[in-house]
């Protein structure tokens, strides 16, 4: 009787102790399976701190869901509404982006003398655009109808950058073919009128983009300088020039930039994604690089920087960056020097972007190694 007690007790805590191991089991399988799911999960807040470059290589916040092939792939882009514009050369395309994933060429406006265009801008739902080669503004309709041509009153001079300030002047910048050059004009029966002018000393100077901040005009120049201009005396030279040293190898070409707060984020090329505090534009300085090799400490399987544009998401809260061969990332406006995600299709030369809702558009001007990639590619947010 004592014996089958005995042997009772000991089938119980038998029985007791593999439930106890099979529990222990169950417990660190579910416990890995959260970590992985933490991992894979691209709104995880885990993943804003990791710093395995593969997580986000493997798991991208956007992806390239598609695009429209083109015979050259547009060098600018800009959105108005419900319409994504892109330019090359003598020709802007006007696509419907309705529906955002796919969209749908509508109109092409074809320059009958094979005239260059440079810079698209947009002004009270506007299309405007430089003619380089006219010396000339050329005002759209939605539909790329010609709603009028304003000739420049300047001689030597190839406009490639824009805008109408706040009290409806134009400033127009470019070159003379070799040194810099910007503008304030006023609009008088067609024509647009020098009010006053300045020029580069030095070459390599081209006026590349100009935006509008109390009552400064900011500039990119070629060279890799940041250039501030009084709206009152354009005459009397910038105020301030702001730059920064690259990395050796990694030259600097100062493209676009975008203004958002008191900064200034602004494209490089080679040499990286810089911060311009323009707080006081008069004192614009360079705060942060973001430089190819923080960019490859970030990422060992980027090819890094090459900078040519930027745009910026406001759905998102992110900068999205055309990066040339490197393909396309993004940054947080609160933290430049990091990036947050990048996807780099090989053999994409993404010249320019533009970003709506959920949507990044860049145009590629490669053709790749099968030649037929040129075009307009779309990205979406996941």
């Amino acid at each position: 009787m004592r014996k089958n007690f005995y042997f009772y007790v000991q089938t119980i805590l038998q029985t007791a102790m593999r439930n106890i191991i099979l529990l222990l089991g169950l417990f660190t399988l579910l416990i890995s399976c959260q970590k992985e799911d933490d991992i894979d999960d691209p709104n995880n807040n885990n993943n804003n701190n990791t710093t395995d470059s593969s997580a986000f290589s493997t798991k991208a916040s956007f992806k390239l869901i598609g695009g429209i092939s083109m015979t050259d792939g547009p060098h600018n882009l800009l959105i108005i509404g419900d319409n994504l514009y892109a330019q090359r050369d003598y020709s802007i395309f006007r696509f419907l982006i309705t529906n955002p994933a796919n969209p749908v060429l509508q109109q092409t406006y074809v320059h009958s003398q094979n005239k260059s265009f440079g810079k698209m801008y947009s002004y009270n739902n506007t299309l405007y655009a430089c003619n380089s080669d006219e010396v000339a503004i050329y005002v759209f309709g939605a539909d790329l109808s010609v709603q009028a041509k304003y000739s420049i009153n300047q001689t030597n001079f190839k406009p490639a950058t824009m805008l109408i300030d706040s009290d409806g002047k134009y400033w127009i910048g470019g070159s003379n073919g070799s040194n810099g050059i910007l503008l304030k004009c006023v609009l008088s029966s067609g024509t647009l009128n020098v009010q006053a002018s300045w020029q580069a000393t030095n070459t390599q100077s081209l006026v590349t983009y100009i935006a509008e901040k109390d009552n400064h005009i900011l500039a990119s120049i070629a060279n890799g300088d940041f250039l501030t201009f009084p709206k009152s005396n354009l005459s009397g030279g910038y105020v301030a020039n702001t730059s920064f040293t690259n990395e050796p190898g990694h030259e600097k070409w100062g493209k676009t930039f975008t203004t958002l707060n008191n900064n200034a984020y602004w494209a490089n090329w080679g040499a990286g994604l810089a911060t311009v505090n323009v707080t006081n534009p008069a004192n614009a300085t360079v705060t942060k690089v973001l430089s190819n090799s923080m960019f490859r400490n970030q990422f060992g399987d980027a090819e890094g920087t090459d900078v040519y544009d930027v745009a910026y998401n406001s759905n998102h809260n992110v900068l999205c960056v055309a990066n040339g061969w490197s393909g396309v990332f993004t940054v947080s406006p609160t933290d430049p020097e990091k990036v947050v995600d990048y996807i780099d299709p090989k053999y994409f030369q993404n010249a320019c972007i533009a970003t709506k809702g959920d949507y990044i558009y860049t145009g590629n001007i490669s053709g790749g190694i099968s030649g037929d990639l040129k075009g307009l590619k779309v990205f979406k947010f996941n």
